[in-house]
């Protein structure tokens, strides 16, 4: 819900939200699903991660 929240602050926001969605002047769906088709979870079998 935190992330939905965050999501559509910065979409309807007028340039005070920490960050910004990926097109403002798409659509709201669209605006959303080309923000949600991003993967944004830790890749968490990364070699990196593991020590």
């Amino acid at each position: 819900m935190a992330r939905i929240s965050g999501w559509a602050a910065s979409y309807f926001d007028k340039g005070q939200a920490i960050w910004a969605t990926t097109n403002q002047e798409e659509t709201l769906f669209a605006a959303w699903k080309a923000d949600a088709e991003v993967d944004r979870t830790p890749n968490l079998k990364s070699p990196t991660l593991i020590k």
